[in-house]
């Protein structure tokens, strides 16, 4: 079975991929050929990504970062759409297509809304926290379906990947002192540095960036990726629960 996964970066995609190679089995795949017909062809610069996850039962997985929420319709119309409407035989067809998003300050609504409406190719139905089934008719004119899923970060508050970060690093002892310094180092220099903390996303950014500049001093000069790879997300409980639907891929 082939799955996907679209999130809106690199960071997203890091920490999604860590999870489901310690949690869930899968083993990163580097064959530039594999699945090569399912495979987007674009030029992997700055936040986005796309990288094939394969499990000793037969299940593959990609992990697309698409630049940003607002590239992720446009990113499911140009590949993924064109892929599912090709196929014949079920062969070469995502069965579960799961979309990652930051909250904001966003409704699951509005989320909703802008994700599919923006999709012209497929009548899509993506919901927040569940799957649903998509039926549409391919190029060929065959009834084909896959199962979506929309999940929002964080589930029940305002807010982005950063906060489950930070919530998530807060559980450990050693570093829980070390997230709630940084936490209100950059809550007490916002008014002086609002020339570069002008957005509330940020913000979040900053704290994150502070407590990661204290934990791994001499990584920080290192790009965000690296450090993220090395933090064993699968040990932290908030991280798992925010990410829980991972074990239907």
């Amino acid at each position: 079975m082939n799955s996907l996964i679209l999130c809106e970066g690199k960071s997203d995609a890091i920490i999604i991929s860590y999870l489901m190679i310690k949690k869930y089995g899968f083993e990163y795949n580097a064959d530039k050929e594999f699945n090569k017909n399912m495979t987007p062809k674009i030029d992997e610069k700055g936040d986005v990504s796309v990288n094939w996850y394969t499990r000793s039962n037969g299940d593959n997985l990609m992990i697309c970062g698409v630049g940003g929420f607002n590239n992720i319709s446009k990113f499911f119309d140009k590949y993924i759409s064109s892929i599912q409407l090709a196929d014949y035989n079920d062969e070469k067809i995502f069965s579960k297509i799961l979309i990652v998003c930051d909250r904001d300050n966003n409704t699951s609504e509005k989320i909703e809304d802008a994700v599919n409406n923006n999709i012209e190719k497929i009548e899509v139905n993506f919901k927040n926290s569940i799957w649903n089934r998509v039926d549409y008719n391919s190029d060929f004119n065959v009834k084909k379906s896959f199962n979506s899923y929309l999940l929002i970060i964080p589930t029940s508050e305002e807010g982005a990947l950063e906060e489950v970060v930070l919530k998530a690093l807060a559980e450990n002892d050693d570093s829980s002192c070390i997230v709630k310094s940084s936490i209100s180092f950059v809550d007490n220099i916002r008014e002086d540095a609002s020339k570069y903390l002008n957005k509330k996303r940020y913000i979040s950014k900053a704290k994150v960036g502070v407590t990661f500049a204290v934990m791994f001093p001499e990584k920080l000069f290192n790009f965000i990726d690296e450090i993220l790879k090395s933090i064993e997300w699968d040990k932290y409980k908030s991280m798992i629960q925010s990410f829980d639907v991972l074990a239907e891929i």
